[in-house]
């Protein structure tokens, strides 16, 4: 499951125009852990890969999609559980903004944000 993710992140962080380093800050980690991250590297946790991919763009669904075609059942459960704390981690974004922002505007802001390598704006008028 990790070579699948690990396969993937390369592959979106180039179509994302972002270096080693661009990632790194976005992921706030360093550009050696993304180079593992690549390697599908053993001390690197599902949790970053994941987050890795959000952050750069790939959908919650497209992770799920790639995954579910090679996942036992035990391990659809760990991602499922992975793909809850990517989830979680955009509402508790959220809830640092403005009443009313929506689940989408905070997944554009953040994306805009990964995009831009800087940390998402909290005002109403986005990034």
């Amino acid at each position: 499951m990790k070579v699948v993710l690990a396969e993937r992140l390369p592959a979106q962080r180039r179509r994302a125009g972002l270096s080693q380093v661009e990632v790194a800050k976005i992921v706030r980690s360093s550009q050696p852990r993304v180079a593992k991250m690549e390697a599908a590297d053993k001390t690197v946790s599902i949790d970053l890969l994941v987050r890795a991919l959000l952050k750069t763009g790939v959908s919650v669904q497209e992770i799920r999609r790639s995954l579910e075609k090679i996942a036992a059942p035990k391990a659809k459960e760990r991602m499922r559980l992975a793909l809850e704390a990517g989830e979680l981690a955009l509402r508790l974004y959220l809830a640092t903004q403005p009443l009313g922002t929506s689940l989408e505007e905070g997944r554009r802001r953040l994306q805009r944000a990964a995009h831009a390598g800087r940390r998402p704006s909290r005002s109403n008028d986005g990034p």
